[in-house]
């Protein structure tokens, strides 16, 4: 026999408090950068009061750590549920990676670069725990091309798809989230600038006289 958890009335409007605190911020760091945002102005966005936004996180740090583990989380189900094995062919494999990152990247651009800048700079112990788990996570997604590299006979295919694979995460990471010295580029579509980023990341897998 199922058991039927309940939830209150209290319980169920205290998560969509939440949620719309955490979708409140989201928005707005679409629009400025997070030092400009204040706590007042999240809560008037939110639909709620300073002291139930404060009461859920007390200051802008524990919410940046908020929305950071649910970044984290994001990154590692969409790694894990990634179609590694559906390419027929590495020119397949690495475009579709590329057009998916492109996607992912384009879909929060303002989210994505505050929380990478705070990890780089700022050197949270909190982040660079979640930069570990989505790096081990992320690491399911290039070991496919280290085998696309060794059917291609490439002396070094694990070095070399390594290579390849950040290849592709810096240049869409830099492209999308600071376009500043990207120009026209960055406004291509993801279909087209997949293929230019493809095939800059496969020259490290045909390139076979590494030392």
């Amino acid at each position: 026999m199922s058991v039927i958890a309940l939830v209150s009335p209290k319980q169920a409007r205290s998560q969509a408090t939440l949620e719309r605190i955490v979708e409140a911020t989201k928005d707005l760091m679409e629009e400025k950068d997070w030092p400009l945002i204040t706590m007042a102005e999240i809560a008037e966005r939110a639909q709620s009061s300073v002291g139930s936004l404060y009461a859920r996180f007390p200051s802008k740090q524990t919410l940046l750590d908020h929305l950071d583990e649910d970044y984290a989380q994001t990154v590692i189900e969409m790694c894990h549920n990634w179609p590694t094995g559906n390419a027929k062919s590495l020119d397949q494999y690495l475009e579709g990676l590329t057009k998916q990152l492109l996607k992912f990247h384009r879909s929060a651009p303002g989210r994505i670069r505050h929380l990478i800048l705070e990890a780089r700079l700022h050197q949270h112990s909190n982040f660079a725990a979640r930069t570990e788990r989505m790096n081990e996570a992320l690491s399911g997604l290039w070991r496919p091309i280290a085998d696309y590299a060794q059917q291609l006979g490439h002396a070094h295919p694990e070095r070399s798809a390594h290579w390849a694979f950040r290849t592709i995460v810096t240049l869409v990471r830099e492209i999308v989230l600071f376009p500043e010295s990207f120009g026209t580029l960055t406004k291509e579509p993801n279909s087209i600038l997949a293929k230019r980023i493809a095939r800059s990341a496969s020259a490290h897998l045909v390139t076979n006289n590494e030392r």
